[in-house]
């Protein structure tokens, strides 16, 4: 929880997020994107959905299906042995 903390922490700094307090049925505090860390949130995407499409390029829809499906249950077994931390 100290990690989301400091990320939460670092994106307030930044400007990129807002932090209220809601109080329903306890006090809860939420967080959501300023415009600024929308914009930053759209260009990362942007960028991410290039370095697809460079590397991925080469492969069919079907072929691009598979590969997901493929990486999603190495992941998944990688956090049932433990080797990666799940959220």
């Amino acid at each position: 929880m100290a990690d989301v903390s400091r990320v939460v922490g670092d994106l307030l700094e930044q400007g990129l997020v807002q932090e209220m307090v809601v109080n329903i049925g306890g006090r809860h505090e939420v967080v959501t994107l300023t415009p600024a860390g929308t914009a930053v949130l759209d260009a990362a995407r942007e960028d991410m959905h290039s370095v697809q499409d460079l590397l991925l390029g080469c492969l069919t829809r079907g072929e691009r299906a598979q590969l997901h499906y493929l990486l999603r249950r190495v992941c998944a077994t990688a956090a049932r042995a433990g080797a990666v931390r799940t959220a």
